[in-house]
């Protein structure tokens, strides 16, 4: 018993984590955005967040 609440544990904590690094990375795109117009303001902040990964 628990084996699987320790399973689902797991796949609530990797929603969580996914959920919280979309927010980040949106909105370091839209501040981004403010600075360098364009696309370049995107490839900043996905190469940014690759690093942090």
């Amino acid at each position: 018993m628990t084996d699987d609440r320790d399973h689902r544990l797991r796949r609530v904590e990797t929603f969580v984590l996914i959920a919280i690094g979309g927010v980040v990375g949106a909105n370091a795109r839209y501040v981004l955005g403010f600075v360098s117009s364009g696309p370049s303001g995107t490839f900043v902040a996905n190469a940014t967040g690759s690093l942090v990964l």
